[in-house]
């Protein structure tokens, strides 16, 4: 009732006050909403200026990236990104009408990016890159080619071929210089072009002039007497014809002398075919020198041989000469067709599509700045309009309930002071009838909860007491928990004594006895110290000692106690993944916890196939200590549980294996009061990962 009253209370004061609440609402909400709407429209006109901003400085990148700035190629891709982002952010809540634009904005930005960035051979960056690789592998044949062209007039060059061969040199120079001018911004790039190829043409016919010579010297120097080289010399004879008609850009057609020179016909006439058959060829002639020189017929006498290579000749050189030339012209012509493709790409498709987007960005902010005029005048309109209905009523409100307001005004202040039996006016009509009767009630109520309240104190009296009651009980689980280890520890000493003879010879009867007895007190006194742990978890009385020491140290006891024992029962122990990290901690609670991890992994691995590891890693949160075994595993329901005082999985496995289930309440307990964590992951027949992390050297002193 009282609540009920509250609510009566409240409504009917808030519209006693509503007039003047209204107001400052209603201009409140008019103000707001203005500023609402100008700075959504204002930040979406924001976008689009931004946008316009990266589409230019796209177009710089770009050009930094086309003269071999790579890292202008992220950036574009960034801001390619963040026009895209900017422009679905712009999408939402934007116009029907003004959809359209965006919508082809950001598919024209996407293509554009595509055609610079994309897969196609035609992108970009992919004729970049084979501009950039065509030329490096032209400038390197480039230079190889003088090598060797150097080597032969040094090595196999007469007095006869020596001007021939430095004109040679005087064209290879030329090409660089033509490759290396040529640019399609230039009006006579066009004149460059055909430069180089006149030039490489003059090279090839130059070279295929002194390959001639070469096999005329062959040809005539070999015996006319001896018919075992009349093959090989008509041989020669074809390949010398075959390759008379050698050019830069054809080859000879076919016909049956090709089979007499040793090579495969074709019926190529293009300049990647013409390539193919002077290897073939420059392989058959090559192939009837060393037949002379196995014959013993040495026809140019070679100096300085190992700079040269012992299996070469001067067939075989000029044929290498020839063929890095024809490499070379197909170099330069990726190269030149590349920088020709890219020019093309960005002044008939790349820099157009800039300008249509420059043009869809202008119209956009046209478009904002016109909606912004358009909700100026919305906005005084909707503000005149509720000007007028707050005055209207204002009016009404504060000539029907003002009176009976400030009647319950001053019962209310009566109840408020203590007194309960003060006249409650009841003339009223409506809800204000009804507040003034429930108000009556609630004065009814109020003399009623007096006496509520002091029956209160008094329970809450009974509380504190039963509070008091459940620390001593406490204390005194604490007290008889000591009480209970006091004597325990002579009963192990005595125990241990008799097993080991130290007090004379026991019969076996005898003997077994005394280990049942040493056995079951060990285990009582394992539980009395979980008890007393949790106990002192409990009241915050555990110490803990914390030194500097390392992860290894920690680990190295473990292993050492829990290796004989592990092998006894055929389990496997993994502690290979020890990571040597400094840490400052209470190393011996540490290892309590380890131990219970591992005692509690003995009991749940398989027998003859059981697997226990332990390893420590050192991770960006903290020092990880795990356990990790192969055992049946853990659901993930009884996970969250598992780490409370007493939980036990299954009682089948309580029975099966036995335990408190305070070893896992007390571990948390201790990681916890260390400043680190403890967990697992499990699954059930996958195992169990247990793990505790500490923090990294948190160097503090010896805490309680």
């Amino acid at each position: 009732m009282f609540n009920k009253l509250i609510k009566k209370l409240l409504k009917i004061k808030t519209i006693l006050i509503l007039c003047f609440l209204l107001v400052s609402l209603i201009v409140g909400f008019v103000a707001f909403y203005s500023t609402t709407v100008f700075d959504e429209i204002n930040s979406k006109k924001q976008s689009i200026i931004e946008i316009n901003s990266y589409l230019k400085e796209q177009q710089t990148h770009l050009a930094r990236y086309q003269n071999g700035n790579l890292d202008s190629k992220n950036q574009i891709t960034l801001l390619h990104e963040h026009i895209q982002t900017k422009i679905d952010n712009i999408l939402i809540d934007t116009p029907e009408m003004h959809q359209k634009d965006l919508l082809e904005l950001k598919q024209l930005e996407s293509i554009t990016y595509q055609k610079q960035f994309g897969e196609e051979p035609s992108s970009i960056s992919n004729l970049i890159n084979t501009r950039d690789s065509s030329f490096d592998d032209f400038l390197r044949k480039n230079n190889a080619h003088i090598i060797r062209v150097s080597e032969y007039k040094k090595y196999w060059g007469d007095e006869s071929t020596n001007e021939q061969l430095d004109k040679i040199l005087v064209n290879i120079d030329k090409e660089r210089t033509f490759i290396l001018n040529f640019d399609v911004k230039q009006d006579n790039y066009k004149d460059v072009r055909q430069d180089f190829r006149d030039v490489n043409d003059d090279v090839v016919n130059d070279l295929v002039s002194i390959l001639g010579n070469e096999l005329d010297l062959y040809i005539s120097s070999i015996p006319n007497g001896e018919p075992n080289l009349i093959p090989i010399k008509n041989s020669l004879i074809a390949q010398r014809e075959i390759t008379s008609k050698i050019t830069s850009t054809t080859f000879p057609e076919v016909n049956k002398k090709d089979n007499l020179a040793g090579i495969e016909p074709t019926d190529g006439k293009s300049f990647t075919d013409a390539k193919e058959r002077t290897i073939l060829l420059g392989a058959a002639c090559e192939n009837n020198v060393h037949a002379l020189e196995d014959a013993g017929l040495v026809i140019r006498e070679r100096h300085n041989v190992k700079e040269v290579g012992e299996n070469k000749n001067s067939i075989q050189v000029l044929f290498s000469v020839i063929k890095c030339q024809q490499g070379l012209r197909v170099n330069a012509e990726d190269f030149m067709n590349s920088k020709l493709s890219i020019n093309y790409e960005l002044n008939n498709s790349i820099f157009p599509a800039y300008e249509k987007m420059n043009d869809l960005t202008s119209n956009s902010v046209l478009f904002y700045n016109d909606s912004i005029e358009n909700k100026k005048l919305e906005i005084i309109g909707y503000f005149i309009a509720t000007i007028l209905f707050i005055l209207i009523f204002g009016w009404f409100v504060s000539n029907t309930i003002s009176k009976p307001i400030n009647n319950l005004r001053h019962s209310s202040r009566e109840i408020a002071n203590g007194d309960f039996n003060v006249n409650i006016d009841t003339s009223g009509s409506g809800e204000i009838l009804e507040l003034q009767k429930d108000l009556k009630k609630m004065s009814d109520s109020l003399a009623k909860n007096v006496e509520n309240v002091v029956e209160l104190k008094i329970a809450k009296a009974k509380a504190e007491k039963l509070k008091v009651i459940d620390r001593q009980k406490e204390e005194f689980t604490s007290m008889m928990t000591h009480e209970f280890k006091t004597p325990l520890t002579p009963i192990m000493m005595w125990s241990e004594m008799f097993a080991s003879k130290r007090l004379g010879n026991l019969s076996e009867k005898q003997e077994k006895a005394i280990n049942v007895i040493h056995s079951n007190s060990k285990i009582l006194l394992e539980l009395i110290s979980d008890m007393l742990d949790v106990q002192k978890l409990d009241l915050n009385e555990m110490r803990f000692n914390k030194t500097q020491s390392t992860t290894k140290q920690i680990v190295n006891e473990l292993i050492e106690n829990y290796s004989v024992v592990l092998k006894e029962n055929n389990i496997e122990f993994d502690y290979t993944k020890i990571e040597e990290i400094p840490v400052i901690t209470d190393t011996s609670r540490i290892q309590q916890v380890l131990r219970i991890f591992i005692t509690n992994a003995m009991d749940f691995v398989p027998k003859n196939d059981g697997k226990i590891e332990i390893k420590v890693e050192n991770q960006h949160d903290g020092v990880y200590f795990w356990v990790i075994d192969n055992g049946v595993g853990i659901s993930k329901e009884h996970q969250e549980k598992l780490f409370h005082k007493f939980y036990q999985v299954d009682s089948s496995f309580n029975r099966r294996h036995g335990g408190t289930g305070l070893g896992l309440a007390i571990s948390k307990g201790i990681a916890t009061s260390l400043g680190g964590e403890i967990g697992l992951e499990s699954e059930i027949n996958k195992g169990s990962k247990f793990f505790i992390k500490i923090p990294k050297l948190s160097i503090t002193k010896s805490t309680k």
